[in-house]
C-alpha cells in the first residue's frame, strides 16, 4: 500500500504541483536540508501533478509569501520535545520563511495551496456531555490535603519500549498535588470534557510517582488554586487545545511551552528528563553522511540556538 504525499511550489503567482507515492513518512527529512535541497528533490524525485491532491501529507513552499506549510508523520514526533526541537531546526533551515505545521492536515494544506476547503469538520470535536457535572475549581474533588507519601521517580523505559503514557497533575485549592499516570497515548475524552465523575475516579487512582519524560505523549496540569489548565504534548495535542477550551469554559486553558519540566516543577520534583544531546542526535542521525553533511548539521544546530554537540 502506498503512502503518498503532495507537494507544491508557488512562485510569481503560479503554483506547480507534484506527487510522490511513498513520501508521507519522510517529508520532515526532505525539508530538513532547506529550500534549495527541497526544490532539487521535488524536480528529481516527484511526478508532476495536475492538481494538489488531498492526501494529508506533504509540503507547500510559497516563495511569494515566504511561507512553508507542511505535514507528515514519523515515530520521532511521538515525543513532544523531539517535535519542538525539530521545529526549531527546520525554522533555522528555512531562513526568511515562516514555517507552519498543518495541524488540521488536509484542510490546512489545501488552503495553503490556494484552494477552497469545503465541508470540513473539526476531527477533534467532542460531543458535550449530557447530564454530567463539569469540573470547576470550587468543587470538593479539588479540596484534598497534601499527600503523606513522598514522590518517587518512575524508572525511564528503555529506548525499545514504545509503550505510551499520559501524565495528569491535579493541584488542589490549597496547593497540594496528586499525580495520575495512565498507560495510553491520549488523555481520555472525559478528561478533555472536564467530567467531574471522571476526575473523582482518577484521583482515587493517584500514585506517588512521576513518570520519566521518555514515552509521554501528553501531559495536563489542572490547577484549582489558579483556576488554570495547562496542556502539553505532541502535534495532535496542540490540535486539540481548542477542543479543551470549549469544554473547560470557566477555566483559563493555556499551552504549556515548557512541557515536562513545567509539570515536574508543579510536582516539586526534577523527574527524569530526556537529554538535549540525545534528542538532537535522534533528529539529525539520518543526515550524517559525508563531511559536508556533518558540517551542515553542526551549523544548523548552532543557528537554531542549541549548544554544539558531539555527533560521533
Amino acid at each position: 500500500m502506498s503512502e503518498p504525499a503532495s507537494f507544491a511550489v508557488i512562485r510569481n503567482g503560479s503554483r506547480h504541483d507534484y506527487s510522490h507515492r511513498w513520501a508521507a513518512g519522510c517529508v520532515h527529512n526532505v525539508l530538513f536540508r532547506g529550500p534549495k535541497s527541497f526544490f532539487d528533490w521535488v524536480d528529481a524525485e516527484c511526478q508532476p501533478a495536475e492538481d494538489f491532491w488531498d492526501v494529508g501529507h506533504g509540503a507547500i513552499a510559497n516563495l511569494d509569501k515566504g511561507l512553508l506549510t507542511w505535514a507528515g508523520y514519523h515515530e520521532l514526533f511521538e515525543q513532544p520535545r523531539h517535535t519542538a526541537y525539530y521545529d526549531r531546526l527546520l525554522e533555522a533551515a528555512w531562513p526568511g520563511y515562516q514555517v507552519h505545521y498543518a495541524h488540521d492536515g488536509t484542510s490546512d494544506l489545501v488552503r495553503a495551496a490556494g484552494r477552497t476547503c469545503e465541508g470540513h469538520e473539526d476531527p477533534y470535536a467532542l460531543v458535550p456531555l449530557a447530564n454530567e457535572a463539569l469540573a470547576h475549581s470550587g468543587q470538593d474533588i479539588f479540596q484534598f490535603p497534601p499527600a503523606l507519601t513522598q514522590l518517587t521517580n518512575r524508572p525511564a523505559p528503555d529506548e525499545y519500549d514504545d509503550s505510551p503514557t499520559v501524565w495528569l497533575t491535579v493541584v488542589s485549592t490549597c496547593g497540594a498535588t496528586r499525580q495520575i499516570v495512565l498507560e495510553t497515548s491520549r488523555l481520555p475524552d472525559r478528561v478533555l470534557q472536564s467530567c467531574t465523575r471522571t476526575f473523582r475516579t482518577l484521583l482515587a487512582q493517584a500514585v506517588p510517582e512521576v513518570p520519566a519524560e521518555r514515552g509521554i505523549f501528553e501531559g495536563l496540569i489542572v490547577d484549582a488554586a489558579q483556576n488554570q489548565v495547562e496542556l502539553w504534548g505532541d502535534r495532535e495535542a496542540i490540535a486539540r487545545l481548542s477542543t479543551i477550551r470549549s469544554h473547560w469554559k470557566s477555566w483559563r486553558v493555556v499551552w504549556n511551552h515548557r512541557g515536562y519540566s513545567r509539570q515536574c516543577e508543579q510536582a516539586s520534583t526534577n523527574g527524569t528528563p530526556l537529554m538535549e544531546k540525545e534528542i538532537l542526535r535522534a533528529i539529525v542521525q539520518p543526515h550524517l553522511g559525508e563531511n559536508e553533511d556533518r558540517e551542515y548539521v553542526e551549523r544548523l544546530i548552532v543557528a537554531a540556538g542549541f549548544e554544539p554537540i558531539d555527533l560521533e
